[in-house]
Order: structure tokens, then sequence, then C-alpha cells
């Protein structure tokens, strides 16, 4: 019991903290207003995303509206900034109207909203991933590849229980970008990752109380051919012991194969 506790504790300390995309979404406004932007934000956001819901156009729209801010203030990039607001204008046509921005800023804002279908769009493969994982577009169930208008997009890829992983993809128009996931696994429970040793212990009961199922069924003979009331009761005593090993070896067999098909 202690053994078990004491696994289950590190299992939890294991698992990273899964923030709030909105409060770091939050963060990451306040630190390009403040002139402290650090690329490390863009890990952070990406693996909030990857943990949480589906996200929802109210927040995608933030952070494309943040990446665009960024590209302006941080990396000086004026054609990535206008993607980015091109990205957030599809979504929601006044996502940028709350920003107080420079008049370069406002302008590329303006672009973005006259050019929003300038470009044609371009095509979004996804290569390795795993048969137990699904992905989604921009919040979206769709199936790849995947027409995707110019600009940026948020995939997350998620399991039969929630989301594990995302990653911010630019996509080029009229090109084909292939995205590799082929190191995204899924979420394993600790049951699902004890299966194989639950089937193996499971078959090995049901093996081992056949084995000794049959061994009780061979003391008929050792009975029916007793001399003596000795010999009798010896006989007997074998053929319980193998019957009582048989039952609790049945009784782990069917618990172990069970347990290894809910999990």
């Amino acid at each position: 019991m202690w053994a078990f506790a004491i696994m289950a504790a590190q299992v939890a300390a294991a698992k990273p903290t899964c923030e709030d995309p909105t409060a770091v979404l939050s963060e990451m406004r306040t630190a390009l207003m403040e002139n402290r932007y650090t690329h490390e934000i863009d890990d952070r956001i990406e693996a909030a995303f990857g943990c949480q819901p589906l996200s929802d156009p109210s927040q995608l729209a933030r952070l494309w509206v943040l990446r665009g801010m960024r590209h302006h203030y941080v990396d000086d990039d004026s054609y990535m900034a206008e993607m980015a607001f091109r990205s957030a204008l599809r979504i929601d046509s006044q996502a940028y109207r709350s920003e107080q921005g420079t008049a370069t800023l406002d302008a590329l804002m303006n672009a973005a909203l006259e050019n929003l279908s300038a470009d044609p769009p371009g095509q979004l493969h996804l290569t390795g991933l795993d048969a137990e994982l699904s992905a989604a577009l921009d919040g979206q169930r769709v199936s790849f590849p995947q027409t995707a208008d110019a600009g940026l997009h948020l995939v997350q890829v998620y399991d039969r229980r929630r989301v594990v992983h995302a990653t911010v993809v630019s996509v080029p128009s009229m090109t084909d970008l292939e995205l590799d996931l082929s190191g995204v696994r899924p979420e394993r429970t600790l049951w699902q990752r004890k299966r194989p040793s639950l089937f193996i212990t499971g078959a090995s009961g049901l093996a081992l109380g056949t084995l000794a199922a049959a061994m009780a069924l061979n003391q008929r003979e050792a009975i029916d051919g007793a001399q003596d009331s000795a010999e009798l009761e010896a006989a007997l005593q074998r053929e319980q012991r193998y019957a009582n090993a048989a039952y609790g070896l049945f009784s782990i067999g069917v618990l172990g194969v069970g347990a290894s098909f809910v999990f």
C-alpha cells in the first residue's frame, strides 16, 4: 500500500503544471508594453494551449493580435506582423480595437484588414501522427491535409481524453507545409502504462490455475486407490491444496486480464 502511494505521488509530482492560456496571454501583453518580452513566453503559450481544451475563438484572436505586436515591436518584421493581424481578423473583425499602438502598428492593422484575402491559401499536411491521436486546427476538429489561409494557425493534438500538444505554424500562400508530429505521443494513465504487465500476470495466473486444477483432478486416482485411511487422508489433502491454488490463480488471472482490457 505504501509503495503504491509513493509511486502515485511520484507520478503526480512529475506531471508538469498546466498554465491558463488567458493568464499567459495577459503576461505576454504586459511584457510587450513594458519592453521586456522574451521568446520563452512563446514556449509557455504553446505549452498552455497544449494541455487545455480546444482553443476558443476569443483566445485565438487575442493570441494572433499579440503575435502581430511581437513581430512589430520585437522582431521589426512588418510582413509577419500583418500576417498575424490577418489571422486575428479572420476570427474577429474587432480583435485589435482594444490595443493601443503606434501609428505604424495601426497602419499594419488597417493593411491587414484591407488585404485579408489578398493571398491564396496553402495546404497543411501532418506527418508522423500517432494512430491514437487526432488533430485540430484553430480549435476545430478537421481532417488533414487541410486547406488553410495564409498566415498563423494553431494545431492542437488530442487523444480520447484531452489535448496533449499544441504548436503555432505559419502557412505560406500557395505552398504545401508539412508538420512533423512524430515526437508527440498519447498521454497514458498509470493503469494504461501497466496494462502489458497486468495482461502477462493475468495470463500466467490462468495458465498456472489450469495446471493446478489438472493436478487436483489427478488426485482422484490416488483417492480411489488408497489402501488405508492414511493414504486416503493424504490424497484428499493434496486435492484440496491443488484446488485452493487453482481457485486463487484463476482469480488472479481473471482480474489481471480483465483489468488490462478495462483500463
